[in-house]
């Protein structure tokens, strides 16, 4: 392989190796920089989006206590505590246990009983608040202080509700709290309802529960779809033991999140977690919605099953999760590395044909100077290398140059002393010969004189 093809392919071999190594290190650099700034920025859109979903409950839990300070229900509540608190213990609850046997006997609205909870003024006050808002609530009815229903807007499945779950996690052994009642799919509106239970107080006494089944899904839909979260590319609403409340696209509770997450939202802190899956690698990111967790002033949980519900809360808090795949995280790193790699073999191109010129350029004066000596070593001392240079090169050339004159020099020395050799060994023989020719005349001279 020629020089010039030589340096050219080292030059060539080398700024690929230098331009691999770059983009080797920067995509792994800059992989990592992308991961960390998506679970950062995922992190607090997540968060944002708990917040939302707390204010929006908190929100729900004030109407809920505003809608109980009116006259008309603490009156109705006063007046049916009353009844039963005449009654010994064992009296009221047989008392409760027939009226609930009667209303659950009753074949319709129709029923006297059934009337009696359906068209009243309290059950007129709901329905006024159902109607101002179109579509918020599915029902709303409120029970006395020992459970007893006092007005609906519709007809339940039961009359007593004090040995209730909500019952008794809104009465909170006296003290009162708001109570979100996450119930899954509620078969008395068919949809699903998130209920809030509120104590209905008289100062500081709890005379009766309110219960408001609110359809919820859309408030939720619009609490975490905001704009500015766009760049999650799937967001939703998990219980903490896996199912996913709200998802778009798909039925609520009917998905579920994988396993390793699950473990993750128990421990009710932020965070992320990088899943590999069918679809590949997916960065998800999760925030609880605090509300969810309870306290003193709220409690959240449910029941699995209910005589008009399924799928209800198992006592788990919410969390919010978001998911995005891990191409669209390091999109833009790969759209630069494959940049980097097109410019980087362009320019290990380049350099290899500015090697290929720079090597032709050198390789002239070598290969001069090795065709002049051959020249030399066939014997033509007239060979001279004619390179106009002020470098290495140039000085090598002059010096060759000066070895041609002096060896041309030498070579003519040595003809003139070959020549002169020649003609000495010819004197030489002259001499000899006359010497041999003058001792053969002496000798005939000699035989002459005989």
């Amino acid at each position: 392989m020629k020089f010039r093809h030589k340096s050219a392919l080292m030059m060539f071999i080398l700024g690929s190796f230098v331009i691999l190594l770059l983009t080797v290190t920067y995509y792994f650099f800059s992989r990592n920089s992308a991961i960390e700034h998506a679970q950062n920025t995922d992190i607090n859109l997540a968060k944002d989006s708990a917040h939302e979903i707390n204010q929006l409950l908190m929100e729900k839990g004030r109407v809920a206590v505003t809608i109980t300070t009116a006259p008309v229900l603490t009156s109705a509540l006063m007046a049916s505590n009353s009844e039963l608190a005449n009654l010994d213990d064992a009296e009221r609850h047989e008392r409760i246990d027939e009226l609930n046997a009667q209303w659950m006997a009753a074949g319709s609205v129709a029923d006297p009983v059934v009337r009696s909870a359906l068209e009243n003024p309290v059950a007129d006050y709901l329905r006024a608040q159902q109607a101002a808002i179109p579509g918020e609530y599915g029902e709303l009815f409120v029970t006395d202080r020992y459970g007893v229903l006092v007005a609906a807007t519709g007809k339940l499945t039961t009359l007593a509700h004090a040995h209730k779950y909500w019952w008794q996690a809104g009465y909170h052994e006296g003290e009162g709290r708001i109570f979100f009642d996450d119930r899954g799919y509620d078969t008395s509106v068919e949809g699903y309802v998130l209920g809030v239970v509120v104590p209905v107080r008289q100062g500081a006494e709890i005379i009766g529960m309110l219960k408001c089944n609110l359809n919820i899904s859309e408030a939720l839909t619009t609490a975490i779809s905001s704009p500015d979260r766009n760049q999650i590319d799937d967001i939703k609403i998990v219980r903490t033991g896996g199912l996913v409340v709200l998802e778009e696209g798909t039925e609520p509770l009917s998905t579920s999140i994988p396993g390793t997450l699950v473990d993750e939202i128990n421990t009710w802190l932020s965070g992320s977690l990088l899943i590999r899956g069918d679809g590949g690698e997916e960065l998800y990111v999760y925030a609880p919605v605090s509300i969810t967790r309870g306290s003193d002033k709220y409690a959240f949980g449910g029941s699995p099953t209910s005589i008009d519900h399924t799928r209800g809360n198992a006592d788990e808090g919410w969390y919010i999760i978001g998911s995005v795949p891990m191409a669209q995280v390091t999109e833009a790193t790969r759209r630069t590395v494959r940049l980097l790699i097109i410019v980087g073999i362009s320019f290990a191109l380049v350099m290899a044909l500015v090697a290929l010129l720079a090597g032709r350029a050198l390789a002239q004066p070598i290969t001069a100077l090795t065709e002049q000596s051959l020249k030399i070593g066939i014997g033509n001392f007239d060979a001279e290398v004619d390179i106009q240079s002020k470098d290495e090169l140039g000085n090598l050339a002059e010096s060759f140059n000066i070895m041609v004159h002096n060896l041309r020099e030498t070579m003519i020395s040595r003809d003139l002393l070959i020549a002169e050799a020649a003609e000495r060994e010819q004197a030489e023989r002259d001499l000899l010969i006359n010497n041999q020719r003058w001792k053969q005349a002496q000798t005939v001279a000699k035989i002459g004189n005989w």
